[in-house]
């Protein structure tokens, strides 16, 4: 029973949030004795979000984003990347700790960064404590976005 009453509320959350950020419209309709209601669908506004999240999703955090300024060496005007060891590694969020020098770096990698071992493409399971890492970042502006792994063999 507490399920349903935990469902129950991330249903109302998510409807309320969804109306105030015009996701959807609902419309009452009285014609005569009958009434009819209308749910419309900004889809638009909808995909719009969602991408506006997986970005923000996708960028370093403050202290990780200095970390990585600090540590990366530039490759190219929108790239850099680092090399470093894996000290932990949580499968369920993605996030992983890597230590460069004597800077530990925590980080998440989202659904789209791409991992590889070797030449290999490889999956965030693949990915374990003591492995040797490149990681290369993304630049927009002061931000860094994390977009590859590089498993060394």
């Amino acid at each position: 029973m507490k399920l349903l009453g935990y469902l129950f509320l991330v249903i109302l959350t998510l409807a309320a949030v969804g109306w105030f950020r015009g996701w959807f419209v609902v419309t009452a309709v009285k014609a005569g004795n009958k009434s009819s209601i209308s749910v419309t669908v900004d889809k638009d506004t909808l995909d719009h979000d969602a991408q506006g999240a997986v970005a923000q999703l996708s960028r370093l955090s403050d202290k990780a984003a200095t970390a990585v300024k600090s540590v990366a060496r530039r490759v190219s005007a929108d790239k850099s990347d680092l090399t470093g060891t894996v000290t932990e590694v949580e499968p369920k969020t993605r996030s992983f700790v890597v230590m460069v020098g004597a800077e530990a770096i925590a980080l998440h990698a989202g659904d789209g960064v791409a991992i590889t071992h070797g030449d290999a493409p490889a999956t965030f399971d693949q990915l374990a404590p003591s492995s040797r890492v490149t990681l290369t970042f993304r630049h927009a502006g002061e931000q860094r976005s994390l977009s590859r792994i590089a498993v060394q063999l």
